[in-house]
């Protein structure tokens, strides 16, 4: 008999086939999974470039609902909206935000007051409710207390005219308990500053009866990972030069060691400039 050359042809044909077809599927899964795990990637990327937009990464560690200010955003060359002009007389206000904290804000009032120096605390409700002892003592060494919002929560103070209003009018009545009487408190700052905020938040505190501060200088101990001393000195100094008055921007939260060791020379700093430090109040 035969052998039937046309069946195993046939066969040798079929296997080819399969195996085409299997290595044709085989590369088609490689580029699905490629193309999955980047498609992951890129989400994950995504996501987190959102996440650090809207909050600060620079958190207290005491406070996992606020956020830090990211100085990205800040504007040292804007000046402070409602700080006066002072003329010819050279005048510095050291402010400090996101406090009281248990463990910075006493080395810094320490500081102040061996400077015989006063200052403007922009405080968080949230810390003013965890410290209100120091709250006492930042108002009984002369300082000023101002509005700096309840939780420092981008996403959440911005959310809404409403919102934003409910912590200022929620922190401002920490801050009156805290001190057991009406201080009447009527300075706010826009945590991240107001400099890109949409008008409807700046027309809505203005109606409500307050001025909002901003500043003009920085030592920017804000930014994502510790600053060392000497650059925060370096970075209120750089963002002063020719300026009068002088706003400065610096932060008191449990993070900011650094500040308060950089504080003497900033001090100093202004003093040696011909500076006179004075607070922002009401008026």
């Amino acid at each position: 008999m035969k052998p039937n050359y046309n069946k195993n042809n046939e066969r040798t044909n079929m296997s080819k086939t399969r195996r085409k077809s299997y290595k044709k599927t085989k590369l088609q899964k490689r580029l699905a999974f490629i193309i999955s795990l980047a498609l992951i990637i890129l989400i994950s990327g995504l996501g987190i470039y959102i996440y650090q937009r809207n909050n600060n990464s620079d958190i207290p560690p005491e406070n996992v609902y606020a956020s830090a200010d990211t100085e990205n955003t800040e504007n040292p060359e804007a000046e402070s909206l409602d700080t006066p002009n002072h003329g010819s007389d050279k005048v510095a206000y050291l402010t400090f935000d996101d406090g009281p904290s248990s463990v910075v804000t006493p080395q810094i009032l320490d500081i102040l007051k061996s400077y015989k120096i006063k200052a403007t605390f922009f405080v968080l409700g949230l810390e003013a409710e965890r410290n209100p002892e120091l709250l006492k003592r930042i108002y009984n060494e002369g300082h000023k207390i101002a509005n700096h919002s309840y939780s420092h929560n981008y996403k959440h103070i911005y959310s809404s005219v409403e919102a934003l209003l409910n912590e200022i009018n929620q922190t401002n009545a920490i801050i009156d308990e805290a001190l057991g009487f009406y201080y009447g408190n009527t300075v706010f700052r826009f945590p991240g500053g107001s400099f890109e905020k949409a008008d409807c938040f700046k027309q809505s505190v203005k109606e409500m009866g307050f001025k909002y501060v901003d500043w003009n200088c920085l030592g920017s101990d804000a930014v994502s990972g510790t600053k060392t001393a000497d650059e925060i000195l370096s970075s209120t100094i750089d963002t002063s030069i020719n300026k009068n008055p002088v706003t400065i921007l610096l932060h008191d939260t449990n993070a900011k060691q650094t500040t308060a060791d950089a504080l003497p020379a900033i001090i100093e700093y202004f003093i040696n400039e011909g500076y006179e430090f004075k607070t922002i109040d009401n008026n």
